[in-house]
């Protein structure tokens, strides 16, 4: 692959720079690896073709946004950015871009469920009916993940 260095390199050739930059500064092999997936499945079919030069904070903001109604998860949101951003300061030490517009972005926040706690009178068990077979036990251990005859 030959070697861009101006903005008007596709974002792909920053993204494969930025990961063999990566690999010489001996960042941890699930860090590369965890790099590699998101450019690979994410960054690249999206934004890989587009040109440094014409990203803009508002492209990742929409990238971001189209990952989460896309049903990824916060973790995958946040892999993304931290990579793009990682490529972006790397294509501006190397002065392909003025400006790491990553570092303007903002990945949308995202709302996890609200887990409700399990109700008292489910969780309960009642020791002096001695548990066994009665309702309540078996109440109990359904809310602790466990039934009757599973090891655990």
């Amino acid at each position: 692959m030959a070697r861009c260095r101006s903005a008007s390199a596709p974002v792909a050739h920053a993204v494969e720079a930025g990961l063999r930059q990566a690999e010489l500064e001996g960042l941890e092999p699930t860090t590369l690896r965890n790099y590699r997936t998101s450019a690979e499945c994410h960054v690249l079919p999206a934004l890989g073709s587009r040109r440094l030069s014409h990203l803009s904070a508002e492209h990742l903001d929409r990238f971001y946004g189209a990952l989460v109604e896309a049903g990824y998860s916060r973790s995958t949101v946040r892999g993304c950015h931290v990579l793009l951003c990682r490529v972006l300061d790397q294509a501006k030490r190397w002065g392909w871009v003025a400006v790491n517009v990553g570092r303007d972005a903002r990945p949308p926040r995202q709302h996890t469920s609200n887990p409700k706690p399990v109700p008292i009178d489910v969780a309960e068990v009642d020791d002096r009916r001695g548990g066994e077979g009665e309702p309540d036990a078996r109440h109990a251990d359904r809310a602790r993940g466990r039934h009757r005859g599973s090891a655990g």
